[in-house]
Parts: structure tokens; C-alpha cells; sequence
């Protein structure tokens, strides 16, 4: 297993540093010391993209080859101070920070100081050709640059929600209203949230583990909250459909009104205009107030008011920018996108992919791409590693498979839920098998998903159509997480492998067996109306 990341060397924020030259090739000198140009044009080390698989990266780097000469090249047309600064936020509820950590920190790009002299920056480059058989970058004014290795570690993008229109998301009237979750400094608004709307109304566009973590998080801190979503249920297609209900109930408890079945297409500032014949969705007070008007279309169309809005969008696309991966002859994965790498994270000879820009090799689950923050750390870290194989010490391994399973954590103590996973979590692929605990001893049966049972702790297991299991979730179970982690990668590839109630429920020992009852469901397909 991959070591996890370090604190300091390449993670630590500088607070002021100052513009560098005109050059694009900047060096990152000492802590907090001003950026020098460099006109080199040969590095040991180069690294594209400034996302936290390509400083994780770096890190490994530095820990084995402390004079390496390394290039950063990003396609950001800023660097220093003007980069998101996420280790000095002013976040501190354990909710939101979570959210911010888990869905978003890993996609921020970033430029900071290290103590290392020998790390240089080339800023707003895009274009960039990959010649692996040359060993070098071909930038887009025909200059080259000569490495011996090079890691792409490009940040991805968070996917867009159906049918909005992103000219009237900008709207400047609605700026201070609307909020998209891109940084961290999104997150500090919704801390205080309550300084500019009061006690006012918030819809959340969402309804994945991002969308139903901050409206949980919201309900908590006194707002009305709405939560509109295209599935029936939030979670629907993260969780089976039972689990997904009782998540549901839990947020009704604290008051997120579900909206669900329903797509936000438009959102404009509420005017003094004639009634355009769409009605409202909601009664009561919300019905009337607000200075936000969201189009809605679900069985029919209508009209949602607000006072602040937010579009809370978990799903992260893979992005190669600044490359041009046709002409780097980089193969893009058709079904997970990503740029297709081994079990060793290397696409070409000496050129590396780690983070959401890779399609990797699973040696328990087959090629996948992940986008998940625990995956950007180890995937640039054991990147890090190969890349440096040949100054391993004797007791090292050369060449590391990457066989880390990433997890993700869904953060929400409103409705007393700690939820974390490893592996393809999907209930609209993959039937599932929750062992639950009960509160009492003596249930031994096998339930159905229509029947009630007590779900306060529990797994769930994800299986294909050939009881290979995919991934595996734990409810208010963390204590399990490593124990899940080797029954992935363990597992046999057989299909004799027993798929038994009592099987499932001595995989990972939850409880004694006489506390536990199996629910079992099939696939379920999630329409978009």
C-alpha cells in the first residue's frame, strides 16, 4: 500500500509571494521568496498539471532525489499567491470542511513554495505536445523542453448540471446568491450564510453525496432548505433504494424539503414582470419571497424562489489540458475517460499519468477512473515512486503496482450518518447485499427491500453478474475500512465463491450473527425526466 501524504515539503501554502518576470519559466525559491525566472530547457523531472496528484508526486520525488531538477508546468495564467491558498481557510465546522475535502480540494490547482531550490513553474502554456520517444515537451511556440521523466497530473472538472445555462449562472446581479461550489472560498460563504440571507430560503441543485451533505449541513444551522434533484430519492444512485429512502426521512427530520424528479434549467433574478404561466412548486412562505427565480421542469414546468441557490455537483470529468493527447499519441478510455495507463500508471516510455486523468489498471476490479481525493494523493505518490526507481535503496521495490484502494467518506452528522466506500459504489449497475445490525439478538432471516429494518450500522456489498464484488459501502462502520479494503483485493475471481446470506454475513464480521439480517436488491435503473 501506498504511504499516505506527508505534512509540509510540497503541501505547504506560502502566504505572500510576490509576481515572478516576464518569463513563463519561473523557479520556486524558499518559502516565501520571490520566483526567479529560469531559462533552462533539460529536467530531470517534469510534472504537468498542479493538482494534488502532481505535488503528492513531487513529494515522492524530493524523498528520494532531494537535487532533482523539476518542472511544473501548468496551463493557469497565474502563480504564487494568486492560487488558491485551501491550508489557511477559514472553515472550521467538521461538516463543510469534509465536503470541501472530499469532493473538491483534490481538483484545486495550486503553486506553492518548497524548500527545495531546484523546482521551477512554467505558467499559462497550453497545446503541449508529449514526445515520449525524444523525451521531450513541444510547447505551443515550437520551443522544446527535454525531460527524463514526466508526470501528466492534470486537475479535473466538475461535470455541469443538465440544461443550465452557464451565461445566466454568471449573471453579475445574482453573483452574491448563487453558489457553485468551485473553491474553498465557496465553502467559507455557506459557513456564513446566515450574514446575508438571515433565516432565509436556500435551494440545493443536487442530489449525489455533495448535494445531500451540504443540505444537511445547512438544515443543521437553522436554514429552510430545499433540495432539488432528477432522481426519486437523493443518493439513488450511489445507495440502494431502501438506504436511499432512509437517508430521505432522516433529511426530512431535519427539514430539507425534497424536491425530487425535477431539473433546474434556468435561474434569473426575481423582477416586477408579468406571470409567465408557470406556477410554483412550493407553499406556505417560500412560495412569495425570495430574489431568485428557478425554472424547474419536472412533469411540468414551474417556477422555485429563493434567496440563494446552490449547485452542488459531485461528479468530477477528467481533463488532459493543456496536452494534446491525439498528437502525444496519449489513448483516451472511451467508457471512464482518462488517459489509459498500466498497473504502473505509465501510458508511454517515462511519461506518467496519476489523479483524475488516469484510466488505470485495478488488479481486483479492472480499468477504472477514479476522482476521488484519497486516489490523488496515492496515485501521484506511487507515480512518484516509479518515476524514481532507479534511486531506490536496495530494500525498496523498483517498479510499484498501484493496488491502493481509494476510498471517499460522506460526511453527515445531522442524520447521524458516516458513510465510506471503496470500489464502484453504483446501485443502478450492481445488485446489492447489506448486512445490517440489528438491536436485538435471534433475527436470522433474509429480508426483502420492501421491509423495514434498522439501519444505523451496516455494509453493503455491490456484486456484478458474476457475484464478483465491485465495491463496498460502510454505514456508521469505520471501523472496517481496512478490513474492506483487503476483501476487494483479496477476493478470488471464481465464481464459486459463496454468495449466501450467512457468507455475506461472516465477510467482514460486523456483529455476532445472531445480531445481523441480510437485505438484498437488484439493479435499479434511474430515469431523467
Amino acid at each position: 500500500m501506498v504511504a499516505s501524504f506527508a505534512s509540509g515539503g510540497i503541501f505547504a501554502a506560502c502566504d505572500d509571494v510576490a509576481q515572478g518576470e516576464s518569463d513563463p519559466r519561473m523557479n520556486i525559491g524558499r518559502r516565501c521568496t520571490r520566483l526567479h525566472s529560469s531559462s533552462n530547457s533539460r529536467y530531470d523531472y517534469v510534472i504537468i498539471g498542479t493538482s494534488t496528484s502532481a505535488h503528492a508526486a513531487v513529494e515522492a520525488i524530493l524523498m528520494r532525489k532531494p537535487e532533482a531538477e523539476v518542472l511544473i508546468v501548468s496551463e493557469e495564467e497565474k502563480s504564487g499567491s494568486q492560487f488558491a491558498d485551501v491550508y489557511h481557510a477559514n472553515v472550521t465546522s467538521a461538516d463543510l470542511m469534509s465536503s470541501y475535502n472530499e469532493w473538491r480540494r483534490h481538483i484545486i490547482t495550486r503553486l506553492h513554495t518548497d524548500s527545495s531550490k531546484n523546482i521551477s513553474a512554467m505558467i499559462g502554456e497550453n497545446n503541449i505536445i508529449v514526445d515520449a520517444c525524444k523525451s521531450k515537451l513541444i510547447l505551443q511556440n515550437n520551443s522544446e523542453v527535454h525531460f527524463s521523466k514526466c508526470l501528466i497530473a492534470t486537475a479535473g472538472v466538475k461535470r455541469q448540471f443538465y440544461n443550465l445555462d452557464s451565461a445566466k449562472i454568471g449573471n453579475a446581479c445574482m453573483a452574491d446568491r448563487l453558489n457553485t461550489l468551485n473553491d474553498m472560498s465557496d465553502f467559507e460563504q455557506l459557513e456564513s450564510i446566515r450574514d446575508i440571507i438571515g433565516c432565509g430560503h436556500v435551494v440545493v441543485v443536487g442530489g449525489g453525496m455533495l448535494g445531500t451533505e451540504v443540505s444537511s449541513a445547512l438544515a443543521s444551522r437553522g436554514m429552510r432548505v430545499s433540495q432539488v434533484y432528477a432522481e426519486r430519492v437523493p443518493l439513488q444512485r450511489q445507495l440502494p433504494y431502501y438506504l436511499a429512502l432512509e437517508v430521505q426521512a432522516r433529511l426530512l427530520k431535519i427539514g430539507v424539503r425534497p424536491m425530487p424528479e425535477r431539473l433546474v434549467t434556468a435561474f434569473d433574478p426575481v423582477v416586477d414582470d408579468p406571470d409567465d404561466g408557470a406556477s410554483s412548486i412550493v407553499e406556505g412562505e417560500d412560495a412569495e419571497s425570495g430574489l431568485m427565480r428557478l425554472t424547474v421542469v419536472g412533469m411540468e414546468r414551474a417556477n422555485l424562489r429563493c434567496d440563494y441557490a446552490v449547485l452542488a455537483s459531485t461528479h468530477i470529468d477528467a481533463s488532459v489540458d493543456p496536452i494534446d493527447p491525439q498528437a502525444s499519441g496519449l489513448e483516451i478510455d472511451p467508457k471512464n475517460g482518462g488517459i489509459m495507463v498500466n498497473a504502473q500508471l505509465e501510458a508511454l516510455q517515462n511519461v506518467f499519468v496519476a489523479g483524475s486523468a488516469a484510466s488505470f489498471y485495478d488488479t481486483a476490479l479492472g480499468r477504472r477512473r477514479v476522482d476521488r481525493f484519497d486516489h490523488a494523493v496515492n496515485s501521484g505518490l506511487a507515480a512518484g515512486h516509479n518515476m524514481t526507481k532507479e534511486f531506490a535503496n536496495h530494500d525498496e521495490s523498483l517498479n510499484m503496482l498501484y493496488t491502493h484502494q481509494p476510498m471517499f467518506r460522506n460526511y453527515m452528522p445531522a442524520i447521524d450518518v458516516i458513510c465510506e466506500a471503496v470500489g464502484e459504489i453504483d446501485s443502478t449497475l450492481f445488485r446489492t447485499v447489506g448486512v445490517w445490525q440489528t438491536t436485538h439478538g435471534g433475527q436470522d432471516e433474509v429480508l426483502t427491500e420492501n421491509e423495514n429494518s434498522c439501519l444505523n450500522r451496516g455494509i453493503v456489498y455491490y456484486l456484478d453478474d458474476e457475484d464478483k464484488i465491485m465495491g463496498i459501502l460502510l454505514w456508521n462502520a469505520s471501523d472496517l475500512l481496512e478490513r474492506s479494503r483487503e476483501t476487494l483485493r483479496r477476493q478470488q475471481k471464481k465464481r464459486n465463491v459463496a454468495t449466501s446470506a450467512q457468507a455475506f454475513k461472516r465477510m467482514i464480521p460486523l456483529a455476532p450473527e445472531s445480531w445481523l439480517t441480510v437485505h438484498e436488491t437488484r439493479p435499479t435503473y434511474v430515469s431523467l425526466k
